[in-house]
Parts: C-alpha cells; structure tokens; sequence
C-alpha cells in the first residue's frame, strides 16, 4: 500500500472521504444536481 499511496497526489483516502461526497449529494445544498460524476480520488487524476 505503501507503494500505491506514492503515486497518489493526497495520499490514500479513509471511508470517511467517500462519506463527506456522499453526504453532500444527499443533502439539501445538492438540490440542482441532476447528474455528474463526482470523482473523489485523492488528486489521482491530477497527476
């Protein structure tokens, strides 16, 4: 894991991470949101 975390810009991410995206579609702030593809991936795409 060790090895795989270096090549991820912030590291691997905890459940929580996912919880805080998922919370946040859930919630009322989210209301306009019809469709997307919310990537919570710890930067890993930045690179």
């Amino acid at each position: 894991m060790k090895k795989l975390s270096a090549y991820i810009p912030l590291g691997l991410g905890a459940p929580g991470d996912v919880a805080n995206a998922v919370l946040y579609l859930c919630s009322d702030e989210a209301r306009y949101i019809t469709g997307i593809t919310l990537d919570v991936n710890d930067g890993q795409y930045m690179r």
